[in-house]
């Protein structure tokens, strides 16, 4: 990944919004997003919380980038884990439906009860909250193994 794609996805991780990048970086918006689009294509991920996750697991960039957990989360139940472990690893509603046996429609509900638990308002800020503080890790999302050689390489 280029250091520009690197600055605005840590900065990204900390829950900032498009706009707020763009002014810590003297950039447009535009390129902000443009940045976040490659990385998230060299990442080899759908979108832009997958590609930070995977940025921090592949140590591209350390996991401190990350906003502190606002809940430790002792109240999020296994099912709850692991549908957020399955949306950490960039998977759809209806993909995690079919690797867990449960309809897409549970899944939903899991996932916001899960965003919720971690004291989140949304997807990105809760998957973001739930590895900062080690409800999910990076590893579980991506076991040994599981990433394309070429996404490896191409993050390095």
């Amino acid at each position: 990944m280029t250091p520009g794609e690197v600055r605005v996805l840590r900065l990204l991780a900390g829950a900032l919004t498009n706009e707020e990048v763009a002014g810590r970086l003297a950039m447009t918006s535009a390129q902000v997003s443009v940045h976040a689009l490659s990385a998230a294509r060299r990442l080899g991920a759908a979108d832009r919380t997958t590609a930070i996750l995977r940025a921090i697991h592949l140590t591209v960039m350390p996991a401190d980038a990350l906003p502190p957990a606002r809940s430790d989360g002792r109240h999020l139940a296994p099912r709850l884990r692991d549908v957020f472990t399955l949306m950490a690893a960039g998977l759809t509603c209806p993909q995690i439906g079919t690797r867990l046996g449960i309809a897409e429609g549970t899944v939903s509900g899991y996932a916001r009860s899960a965003i919720w638990c971690v004291g989140a308002s949304t997807r990105h800020e809760g998957l973001l909250l739930a590895v900062r503080s080690g409800l999910v890790t990076t590893a579980q999302a991506w076991p040994p193994g599981t990433l394309p050689e070429a996404t490896r390489e191409t993050a390095a």
